[in-house]
């Protein structure tokens, strides 16, 4: 086909013949563009080829050969296209797939960018433009692209299908999201799964991998698009919503009940990185009980597992990640609580201590950071020694979590009747000799012989809750009141 040349029509030189040639080129190349009112053309795939007709429209509705669930086009027969000339091809029925090879061999062969096959899959939105160049047609553009996608919304396991094709699929709660097989989707296939609940496990087919790996877990507020290189899956962009929240903690202030406070602890709302820094848990406020064992919801029992004792208590927020419900528990263990079943996320948020049946009274405040202070609403003399603080190192243990390290609030005093000194320190820091003029010098010291000498002081803790401490002579009285304890909870 040759489209007449400006003013040719015009010319008086030209025949009948010629007119009418003219005329039916004009003709053949207005049906080729779509939406000049002309039906698609019905093609049916014949030994993996179709041939499109003279002067019909250049939209190919290919359907399957004997209309089989799927079937391969191969080629497309060039005798009546044009060389330049471009064609649209879709597949006709959606519940029978068109696969359009890439460079399958052969004059009519279609060159696709991606250098994988086309899935056609839905009638309505995958669309595939080819352009002639001599033997060959060479992919111009294809529909749809994943940006532009609709989105498809799943709350159970799902398989994906050919017809997903640059879907969004928004997975709303705890699923496995299987891929279709590689070789169906073909090279180029792409898509973009977004997490709104719970955890999306997405399982490529049989032994196929994705970015290498046998699965994909997405966590609420993630998204990943994904493109099946013809044979496994790779993902190309993640978007994580957990990025830079490692360790973050905010909230969870939490003290005893005003109506049942030997029991009953008032936990304030927050929200935390769970320990494997994966799952972000968002808990309400709620009263729970330590004296019965973990129910969920508000004025329910918090204790994990055994009878309730006086001993140092551990406080936790957990969740369950297929339906995001979180809620606190109460464990004597600092690191494995007994979880509730089908809760799999945790963060330790708190402590406290149980001491002749109730609960020693306590009041917490948020610091910077989601640190944590808690002062003993009645502090208690927790050393109390004379005649045992002596030149030689102790430790001895105060009122803190026994698990970690914390920064104690102390009260101390010495007192003797000579002029005595001390350097209160960690356990963890080197056991040196307190001194007025050497390193480290001291932490307390009295003014005059036989008096006593009185000192606020912050000292960081051993895992166990042991201060050390060490004077210049073996001191009469040395005593500790601790107020409180001060922790960043990175635990």
């Amino acid at each position: 086909m040759s489209l007449p040349a400006a003013g040719y029509l015009e010319n008086a030189a030209r025949t009948e013949g010629e007119l009418k040639t003219a005329l039916a080129d004009q003709l053949k190349g207005i049906k080729q563009i779509p939406g000049a009112g002309i039906a698609d053309q019905a093609l049916t795939i014949a030994s993996g080829s179709v041939t499109p007709a003279s002067g019909s429209s250049a939209i190919l509705v290919i359907d399957t050969e004997a209309s089989a669930a799927t079937d391969d086009l191969t080629n497309i027969v060039l005798t009546n296209i044009d060389d330049g000339a471009m064609v649209w091809v879709r597949n006709a029925n959606a519940a029978r797939v068109v696969v359009a090879k890439h460079s399958a061999g052969g004059s009519g062969q279609m060159s696709l960018a991606s250098g994988g096959d086309f899935v056609l899959a839905d009638p309505d939105r995958h669309w595939l433009l080819l352009k002639r160049n001599g033997s060959l047609l060479l992919e111009v553009a294809r529909v749809p692209s994943a940006d532009l996608a609709p989105l498809l919304s799943k709350a159970v396991n799902y398989t994906t299908t050919p017809a997903d094709r640059g879907r969004l699929i928004d997975c709303t709660a705890t699923l496995t999201l299987t891929l279709l097989a590689a070789a169906t989707a073909g090279r180029g296939f792409e898509q973009v799964i977004h997490c709104s609940g719970g955890v999306t496990t997405i399982d490529p087919n049989a032994a196929e991998t994705i970015s290498g790996s046998s699965t994909l877990l997405l966590y609420r507020g993630d998204r990943a698009r994904i493109v099946c290189d013809g044979t496994n899956w790779q993902v190309v962009d993640r978007h994580s919503a957990q990025v830079a929240l490692d360790k973050m903690i905010s909230g969870f202030t939490y003290g005893v009940n005003g109506t049942d406070p030997s029991n009953d602890i008032d936990i304030a709302a927050g929200v935390a990185m769970d320990s494997t820094g994966v799952y972000l848990l968002r808990g309400s406020a709620l009263t729970k009980q330590l004296d019965a064992a973990w129910a969920v919801g508000n004025n329910a029992g918090m204790r994990d597992t055994g009878a309730v004792s006086d001993n140092d208590w551990y406080l936790w927020i957990i969740g369950r990640s297929d339906t995001g419900v979180a809620d606190y528990l109460a464990s004597l263990s600092s690191t494995a609580p007994t979880m509730p079943a089908n809760y799999d996320f945790k963060r330790l948020v708190g402590f406290m201590k149980r001491v002749a049946g109730a609960n020693v009274a306590f009041t917490t405040y948020e610091t910077a950071g989601g640190g944590l202070d808690l002062l003993w609403n009645s502090p208690t003399l927790d050393i109390d020694l004379a005649n045992t603080l002596t030149t030689a190192r102790r430790t001895d243990p105060v009122k803190v979590p026994t698990a970690f390290s914390t920064l104690a609030m102390l009260n101390v005093r010495i007192g003797d009747a000579g002029n005595a000194l001390a350097y209160i320190y960690c356990p963890d820091a080197a056991n040196l000799a307190p001194s007025t003029t050497a390193a480290p010098l001291n932490t307390i010291r009295q003014q005059s012989a036989g008096s006593a000498a009185y000192h606020y002081m912050e000292i960081r803790t051993s895992a166990a809750g042991l201060i050390a401490a060490r004077a210049n002579t073996t001191v009469d009285d040395y005593s500790v009141v601790t107020l409180g304890f001060k922790w960043a909870r990175r635990n």
